[in-house]
């Protein structure tokens, strides 16, 4: 993989990138690797180097039947970014009483999200602006969806979830969903935007 060039703030520091992936044909990712070059203030050059591999003595297989049992859910902002949708996009349907944590921004994350957490060293992020925790009232079906909203303020008693697309007062830039309430976790985010998570 090679890309021709960065976008935001990466854009004018960037000056190599390259990648590769092994991928067998039914579609196991056993190795990936990348590298970048960015141009320092001072005039040097860094480069960065990741390299992530799947080494075990066990052949792939596939996904384990487990799977089928666990809702493959997305996240994104829509209607004019005045809301978040949750969709459930297929597998089993997400139980209701569910606890969903919202994160939310009024603009762009710039960052990297792990464990749950949005965070960049080098750029001492901060963390999401606002936060509440909402609860579904019924079991979201493959193929549904639920929409979040908030108040202009983006307090947490503000924020609110809806089964049909419903437009609210506060503008969405990131937005992140995390629930732990059963046996598998989520953490999902939109509105990521960073050189080292594209």
């Amino acid at each position: 993989m090679t890309a021709d060039d960065a976008s935001g703030d990466a854009a004018d520091s960037m000056t190599d990138f390259d990648g590769r992936v092994l991928v067998t044909p039914d579609g196991a990712v056993y190795e990936a690797t990348s590298s970048t070059t960015q141009s320092a203030d001072d005039g040097t050059e860094e480069r960065y180097a990741w390299n992530v591999s799947l080494q075990t003595g066990v052949e792939w297989t596939g996904p384990p039947a487990w799977i089928d049992g666990i809702p493959q859910l997305s996240v994104s902002i829509v209607e004019d970014g005045r809301a978040v949708e949750l969709r459930n996009t297929g597998g089993a349907a997400l139980p209701a009483n569910t606890s969903l944590d919202v994160f939310a921004r009024n603009e762009p994350l710039r960052g990297e999200v792990r464990s749950g957490e949005p965070r960049n060293a080098r750029s001492g992020l901060r963390p999401p602006e606002r936060a509440a925790t909402l609860t579904t009232d019924v079991r979201l079906e493959p193929g549904e969806a639920v929409y979040v909203t908030a108040g202009a303020d983006g307090n947490a008693s503000s924020f609110a979830l809806h089964d049909e697309p419903t437009s609210g007062e506060y503008t969405f830039g990131f937005a992140g969903i995390r629930s732990t309430d059963s046996d598998v976790g989520y953490y999902l985010g939109t509105g990521i935007v960073s050189w080292n998570t594209e």
